[in-house]
């Protein structure tokens, strides 16, 4: 010990060092330390650990005999330390309170005054985290090759056992234990385990499950609440903890990890919950695997059957399962019903399948093996509502000797009219759309005027004037007007982009600015962040300028009200493959977007607003798709970010 060393040193130089310089060499030791006159078994000195580890003061200890201070002293022991022989031993620390606390005792003579000693104590759990530590490394090999036996099993009890050796090799336990619940008969069956199990039973009953559904880790001393911890007190087990699996309303057992060594730091809480929620997901994830496997192998069938039919029509084909629900709609027929496959995956085939009343007998009837073949001039609907006449049959599909459904085959004999009618739509839409920006372009002015007045009555108006009130709620009926309008002249209008070089800093902060008054009257922070170089865009600024319009109100009605901080930034990155983009994102600190509503907010005529018109994110997509760009949106509580990514003119820029 460099400490032993360092004062038998001095002693045999002849320096006598006083009691302070002593008690701060004694404070150089990581551990409790005690400087012992070896023939009267009495503490000469004592460091500020040997203090906290016993309770007693330093002033106590000074003169303090070792039989009061340590339970049954081996004299042995000391005898060899007095012949210059190091020892070590547990034995047990009698604090100041008469408790007894196990400690290894490291007791070593000074080399040349050997009549003095240097006696060090340390709990058992440090020395035991001590050596665990020190066996970290061949530990950590152990628990890689686990993992891989985990990632590769396929079998779910193989995987659980994986991940129970590697909690076993991380806690050293004796033993780790998952319960499985059952219905028949009730109760919990032990499903998998590592290390001994003699402690644990191979049941327990089911109201066990209700003990232990919140996390517990028992010690001996704290209160006994199910059957498993009086056999943990029984068998003097240093801990218990159990963790339960599952969801909170739909619990599917329990893990139990006990051993008869002292509680590693390790398994606190949180890595206990950590273990716990490992291994009910990898059950999960398994389960889900194999199940997914079995699905994919009994629908291998039904794909052959669909392919060898899809690949020999270039009619519209539609795939029908034995329950009349469709599985899938080839390109053909896509383009003749107006519906993508995924879109109408799993729905009744009548939905989207219109005729007249016979058309469900006839598909019955293919059901039942009997077929139907090309009855011509059938007068079927698109998702548009528009008729058109098609030669329509109707297969049996048939595999295994096994029915799989139904194949249906139109061919829609009105080509010519149906481009005829496109175009018409397409000229009624663009003449809607005409008249719409006709109509918009003459209220649009007036009431811009009227909010602007309005805005200067009310700022010209007392706080306290009762009509201020009034005058700023009218102000926001019509600004809301405006918006409802723009969005209608956008929906409505087939687009014409002007596409130029464009410089989105320029554009950004010009929005910014028109926004200052607003802002400030609703006690929100503007921070408008850039991070130069910004190359130019190809983009039509009109479109664009609608774009972080829409952005930046929304933004904004999130933290109305409340106050907040809007921060908008431009930088430029770099995607996987090596192209680049500018990215602009606006973040807002107001309440977030549910999870349950974000996978929706681009979808038209979705709003959470009771003003809203539902559109201004759609229009926002499409015209960020438009531009060749993308949109995407990260929101948790308390704050929102939407990302807008346009491509760079010069991709090489860096």
């Amino acid at each position: 010990m460099r400490l032993v060393s360092y004062l038998g040193k001095l002693f045999f130089r002849g320096v006598s060092p006083g009691a302070d310089e002593i008690e701060d060499l004694l404070n150089l030791s990581p551990c409790a330390a005690l400087l012992v006159d070896i023939a009267q078994r009495r503490v000469i000195a004592a460091n500020l650990k040997a203090s906290g580890l016993s309770a007693y003061t330093q002033a106590e200890l000074l003169q303090m005999t070792l039989e009061r201070l340590i339970h049954q002293p081996d004299q042995d022991d000391l005898s060899k330390a007095s012949q210059g022989l190091p020892a070590s031993q547990t034995v047990e620390l009698i604090k100041r309170n008469r408790s007894l606390l196990q400690v290894q005792a490291t007791f070593t003579p000074l080399p040349s005054r050997r009549k003095w000693g240097l006696l060090e104590l340390e709990p058992l759990a440090t020395v035991y985290q001590r050596e665990r530590q020190r066996s970290w490394v061949p530990q950590l090999w152990e628990v890689l090759r686990e993992y891989h036996a985990t990632m590769q099993a396929d079998d779910p009890e193989a995987a659980l056992q994986s991940i129970l050796n590697i909690a076993h090799t991380l806690t050293g336990a004796d033993n780790l234990c998952v319960y499985q619940a059952q219905s028949r008969p009730p109760g919990l069956q032990r499903y998998a385990s590592s290390g001994k199990i003699d402690e644990l039973p191979e049941r327990l009953p089911a109201e066990e499950l209700g003990h232990l559904k919140t996390p517990y880790i028992w010690l001996p001393g704290k209160r006994v609440t199910s059957s498993l911890h009086k056999i943990a007190l029984t068998n003097k087990l240093a801990y218990l903890a159990t963790h339960p699996l599952g969801e909170a309303h739909a619990l599917i057992g329990v893990l139990v990890i006990c051993s008869d060594k002292v509680l590693p730091d390790e398994l606190g809480p949180e890595n206990l919950a950590l273990l716990a929620n490992t291994i009910h997901a990898t059950l999960q994830q398994k389960v889900r695997s194999k199940s997914l496997l079995e699905e994919l192998q009994a629908q291998t069938v039904q794909s052959q059957v669909a392919q060898a039919i899809l690949d020999s029509t270039q009619d519209g084909v539609i795939l029908v399962s034995p329950s009349l629900t469709i599985q899938r709609l080839n390109t053909a027929a896509e383009g003749i019903l107006g519906y993508t496959s995924a879109q109408v995956c799993g729905q009744p085939v009548t939905k989207v399948l219109i005729g007249n009343d016979a058309l469900m007998s006839y598909i019955s009837m293919a059901r039942d093996g009997i077929p139907t073949q090309r009855m011509q001039n059938y007068r079927l609907f698109r998702r548009s509502g528009a008729s058109f006449p098609a030669e329509i049959s109707f297969i049996p599909l048939q595999a295994n000797g096994d029915n799989q459904g139904v194949a249906i085959i139109l061919c829609d004999l009105s080509d010519k009219e149906s481009l005829e009618v496109h175009n018409q739509e397409l000229e009624k839409r663009a003449y809607l759309g005409d008249i719409v920006a006709m109509f918009a372009h003459d209220i649009r002015n007036p009431i811009n005027n009227i909010s602007s007045r309005l805005q200067l009555i009310a700022s010209s108006m007392a706080e306290e004037d009762a009509n201020r009130d009034e005058i700023i709620s009218l102000e926001g009926e019509f600004d809301q007007l405006g918006k409802t309008m723009n969005t209608i002249v956008a929906n409505a209008q087939v687009v014409q982009y002007s596409m130029e070089p464009l410089d989105l800093t320029a554009l950004i902060k010009r929005q910014v600015d028109r926004m200052q008054f607003k802002v400030r009257q609703d006690d929100i922070q503007i921070n408008l962040q850039v991070e130069p170089p910004i190359p130019l865009i190809m983009g039509d600024s009109r479109a664009l300028e609608r774009v972080f319009s829409n952005l930046i109100d929304n933004a904004l009605n999130a933290m109305k009200g409340e106050g907040g901080t809007l921060v908008v930034k431009l930088h430029q990155v770099q995607e996987q493959n090596e192209r680049f983009f500018v990215e602009v994102s606006v973040a807002d600190s107001g309440p977030g977007i549910p999870k349950d509503i974000q996978a929706k907010i681009f979808q038209p005529f979705f709003t959470t607003s009771k003003s809203g018109s539902g559109l201004g994110l759609a229009i926002t997509q499409r015209f960020v798709e438009d531009h060749k760009g993308s949109i995407s949106v990260k929101s948790f509580p308390g704050g929102t970010i939407f990302f807008v990514r346009f491509p760079i003119i010069d991709n090489l820029a860096r």
